[in-house]
């Protein structure tokens, strides 16, 4: 879901969201950091999915709405 959101974004949109975003993974732990970059790396590639951890996908998503200003 968020790796849509980000391949969507205009670039000029994408700068200005960048450093938000990679302080958001900053607070992640070591392992789950691995983690997310093993999962963007294998975007490269044409292979099969493979399971994922919702609940890593899902933190930064409040940080992202914030800075759209979406309120839930």
């Amino acid at each position: 879901m968020l790796d849509d959101w980000i391949t969507a974004l205009p670039q000029d949109a994408f700068e200005v969201v960048l450093p938000a975003l990679r302080r958001s993974l900053a607070r992640l732990e070591p392992a789950q950091r691995r983690q997310v970059g093993e999962e963007l790396r294998g975007l490269e590639k044409a292979q099969t999915v493979r399971d994922l951890d919702d609940d890593l996908g899902m933190l930064p998503i409040p940080f992202a709405l914030k800075l759209l200003g979406v309120k839930v």
